[in-house]
């Protein structure tokens, strides 16, 4: 799915051609125009992950602690790979030396990535270039009784504009709900998109930036042109800017001057930033989503006679509230048994 919403934003946002689209991403052209003509319910094949057993497999960890161990000696007392080759060799390893080498730099590489300290760099945007998204709870008065609510903030990172939208719970309706609100009150859609790991969109956080997004957040990403980020784990100043929202939220933002340029307000701003967002309208069609409604957990009907009145017949448990007609069948079926008379059965 990264890669059809890849390719949709190519062709899409940045106006590439077919042929421009293959020679960057490496796919067909009759792929990319498969996945072009199919707007609707299109899905990305899915292929089964190689699962390579080589022989240095049952040597892999007596490796892994010898290059642990070398990184704390001094840089003459070092083993190279080449001595932890021959060491190995001994140790009944038939192996070739590249693939042991090539495990030695793939343990470096992974070492680096963990990093011995963390810096800080500013977060600067451009117009259109970004929002964030985060949820927040709060708590409101509705008919009386105290209620828990789910805020979803969406914000603009560059004009600083934001919309609110409170709902009961955190699912994927929710959460789609809540950017189609967002989209259509800016009036447009920024290039990219900002989030923590939530549940409703990361199903796996792997190592670093690696992330198993949810397949309904990735088509939903997709549909809406723009590229989800995610923060590493535990870095919410990755998004500070909408996690101060939440401290923000009962200001009016029309007349709030905007941090970075005191001498406009974030309606101003955000007057700027709308031509740099993609529009909405330009990205929606029509489409059947269901032929049916669902009436509760267990019944539903189809959407063509929504507006004609229907009976539903509930279960035998519920027996008070059974129809005058299934109500009439079992005293006949009763009194059929005693001998008695009949009464009329009403057809609904």
């Amino acid at each position: 799915m990264a890669m059809l919403a890849k390719v949709r934003r190519m062709f899409h946002r940045e106006h590439l051609s077919a042929r421009e689209i293959a020679r960057k991403t490496g796919l067909s052209r009759t792929t990319i125009d498969r996945w072009l003509k199919q707007q609707a319910g299109v899905v990305e094949p899915k292929y089964a992950a190689r699962n390579v057993v080589t022989k240095l497999d049952a040597y892999a960890e007596t490796l892994t602690g010898w290059l642990k161990t070398n990184q704390y000696r001094g840089k003459r007392d070092r083993r190279t790979v080449h001595a932890m080759y021959q060491e190995l060799t001994a140790m009944g390893y038939r192996g070739g030396y590249g693939r042991v080498a090539a495990f030695a730099c793939r343990f470096r590489e992974e070492e680096a990535l963990k990093g011995s300290g963390r810096a800080f760099v500013p977060l600067k945007f451009q117009l259109g270039e970004a929002f964030q998204f985060d949820w927040s709870t709060e708590y409101a008065f509705v008919g009386g009784l105290r209620r828990r609510l789910d805020l979803a903030h969406t914000k603009l990172c560059a004009s600083r504009a934001f919309w609110l939208t409170a709902y009961p719970t955190q699912t994927h309706e929710m959460l789609f709900d809540a950017h189609a609100r967002a989209f259509a009150a800016f009036g447009g859609i920024p290039i990219r998109g900002i989030y923590d790991n939530m549940k409703t969109a990361v199903d796996k956080v792997g190592r670093g930036k690696a992330r198993t997004v949810n397949a309904r957040f990735e088509a939903m990403a997709s549909h809406y042109l723009f590229e989800p980020e995610f923060c590493n784990v535990a870095s919410g100043w990755e998004k500070n800017i909408v996690e101060k929202n939440v401290q923000h939220q009962r200001g009016v933002w029309v007349e709030t001057k905007h941090p970075e340029w005191p001498e406009l307000t974030v309606v101003e701003l955000l007057q700027d930033e709308l031509p740099k967002l993609i529009l909405s309208e330009t990205i929606q069609w029509l489409c059947r989503a269901s032929g049916t409604c669902l009436l509760d957990r267990t019944h539903s009907l189809p959407t063509q006679s929504l507006w004609h009145p229907q009976q539903v017949c509930p279960s035998r448990r519920q027996r008070p509230g059974l129809p005058d007609g299934h109500r009439n069948r079992n005293r006949n079926r009763n009194r059929r048994r005693e001998g008695g008379e009949s009464c009329p059965v009403v057809r609904t």
